[in-house]
């Protein structure tokens, strides 16, 4: 079987450059390595969640600077937010009590987000 195209978030675009030809296997399993120890860096004070609002509408819910971002944007009412512990949890406490759906997102690390570079993190 031979795909006519393929697509990967995250983890899965590692995979998906495999798939392609863009990246050999042993490339690909160092990517996931180096992806891997990374993370080891970073894990402790950061975290994701998931909001069941649009992007703009979660980018009001929080200021510049406090140590939040829009990591992804999954669908047109469902974001992915990533940063500092704290202050994610701040904002999960304000949408549920304005009935907003959130959750916490399995992760100690911030993905998708300025908070991933070792450097950068401050977590």
């Amino acid at each position: 079987m031979r795909p006519a195209a393929v697509i990967g978030h995250s983890q899965g675009e590692i995979a998906a450059a495999c798939v392609a030809g863009a990246l050999s296997l042993e490339d690909a399993v160092r990517v996931v390595v180096l992806r891997g120890r990374a993370l080891l860096e970073l894990s402790g004070l950061c975290g994701m969640a998931v909001v069941a609002l649009s992007a703009a509408d979660v980018r009001e819910r929080f200021a510049d600077g406090d140590g939040l971002s829009v990591a992804a944007v999954n669908g047109p009412a469902t974001t992915v937010v990533a940063g500092l512990v704290e202050p994610l949890a701040a904002l999960l406490e304000r949408c549920t009590a304005d009935g907003v759906w959130a959750r916490r997102v399995d992760v100690d690390y911030a993905s998708h987000s300025p908070r991933w570079k070792p450097s950068a993190c401050g977590c």
